[in-house]
């Protein structure tokens, strides 16, 4: 099962608080490992209901970054709050219904039918002894429904293409979390229709459940499509936080990227469209 960190405890006792727009707070985010910095003075807010692309070469930090905001690893210092509350102070189960958490190596599925992959979703609102709810079901029913899923619900996982076995762990988290998803490269093994098509999923999902989507995506010019905004990391460190078009200057991604990118308008719909000069 793809959750996060079971050892994260609770804000108050029910898990309920709902502030009204409340996201992830980040403020001074410092990492090391070994003695070596991995993040340095990250500071940054995601709000629900967009999709925030993180961005950089290898080695910046984007999947340390991802496994923080899950609390799959705990910083050195600085803070992360979760709906106005530090992250260390939720609990495994309550997160886990807020928050879910898919890395980029995925644990073995193929033995499982599609509807059983996404049911386990499910399981930090069941646990391990009570049976499915009719809650439940109607949430698995509507993550393959959103994913467009259903139709291979009793396919074995091993039987789907890489495409349609990404939409079913997606409708899996989908099924946990009613919050936030946090993706570590969801498209790195589709071909280029297939990253389009999950990035287009990922945003009707941002934009029409209200959830916020945190994601690391390797192709600049789908970022800048698909994301309301954009992140680009470097050696560990926040080069700009901002909108596709702030952050997809020329200026700044030869900065993070270290070879020269020039960048020009979509003649279409304006976008920035960046490349190698």
């Amino acid at each position: 099962m793809v959750t996060v960190n079971a050892n994260a405890t609770l804000p108050g006792q029910s898990g309920e608080a709902d502030p009204a727009g409340a996201g992830y707070s980040i403020d001074g985010l410092h990492y090391a490992r070994d003695g070596k910095a991995i993040l340095t003075d990250i500071s940054f807010d995601v709000a629900p209901g967009q999709i925030l692309g993180i961005i950089g070469p290898n080695g910046a930090g984007k999947s340390t970054l991802i496994k923080l905001l899950a609390g799959e690893i705990r910083p050195d210092r600085g803070s992360i709050n979760f709906l106005e509350k530090p992250l260390s102070q939720w609990r495994g189960r309550l997160f886990s219904r807020e928050v879910a958490y898919l890395p980029q190596t995925l644990p073995a599925s193929d033995s499982y039918s599609v509807r059983e992959l996404v049911t386990l979703g499910r399981y930090p609102w069941h646990g391990p002894l009570r049976r499915l709810s009719r809650e439940d079901r109607e949430a698995v029913t509507r993550a393959l429904e959103e994913t467009d899923s259903m139709r291979h619900a009793d396919r074995l996982v091993s039987t789907l293409s890489g495409g349609e076995r990404q939409r079913v762990w997606i409708a899996m988290v989908l099924a946990q979390a009613r919050r936030f998803l946090l993706l570590d490269e969801p498209t790195s093994a589709l071909d280029l229709a297939h990253q389009a098509r999950t990035l287009e999923l990922l945003r009707q999902i941002a934009h029409q459940r209200g959830m916020g989507v945190v994601l690391i995506v390797h192709d600049l010019n789908l970022a800048a499509r698909y994301c309301d905004r954009l992140m680009a990391l470097r050696d560990g460190r926040l080069v700009a936080v901002s909108t596709p078009h702030d952050v997809m200057s020329a200026e700044t991604l030869t900065q993070v990227y270290d070879i020269p990118i020039e960048v020009f308008q979509h003649p279409v719909d304006g976008r920035p469209v960046g490349y190698i000069a």
